[in-house]
């Protein structure tokens, strides 16, 4: 036990004394204070204050009021039409952003939003169990 603790101290001795910072480990959930210094730095998100409108085949217009809450209407429609949906943003490179949510009957969306190229993933498991994969355009209208 005291070696592999030995170990341990060293290695974090070792990232320190090289100016190495603890990395989240892929697919673990990204602590809300990572993803919120993230976006301070160079890669806010630039949804916030803004319509974002994506298109599927058919538009949708994002209203994102802050980094958490997020109203979704189809393209055009007053936001009343719309639902609003507690948002989770998760900067995964400058201009590249995933967006998860949960809708009021259950579906789950999680998006990646590329804003540099404009372009736009989604996966979205509805309520009846049934899973969609779409890939489609996005850009702020306002």
């Amino acid at each position: 036990m005291k070696t592999l603790l030995a170990l341990a101290s060293a290695a974090t001795l070792l990232l320190a004394g090289c100016g190495a910072t603890p990395k989240p480990v892929a697919g673990a959930p990204v602590p809300t204070s990572y993803a919120v210094q993230a976006a301070k730095a160079d890669n806010a998100f630039p949804g916030v204050g803004h319509i974002v409108q994506v298109n599927f085949g058919n538009k949708w217009d994002l209203h994102f009021t802050s980094m958490t809450q997020m109203t979704y209407t189809p393209a055009g429609h007053p936001i009343t039409d719309g639902e609003t949906v507690k948002i989770a943003v998760t900067p995964i490179r400058p201009g590249v952003f995933m967006v998860t949510w949960q809708e009021s009957d259950g579906t789950t969306v999680v998006h990646v939003e590329d804003y540099e190229n404009g372009q736009l993933w989604t996966n979205i498991g509805t309520a009846d169990h049934k899973f969609l994969n779409l890939h489609g355009t996005l850009k702020i209208v306002k």
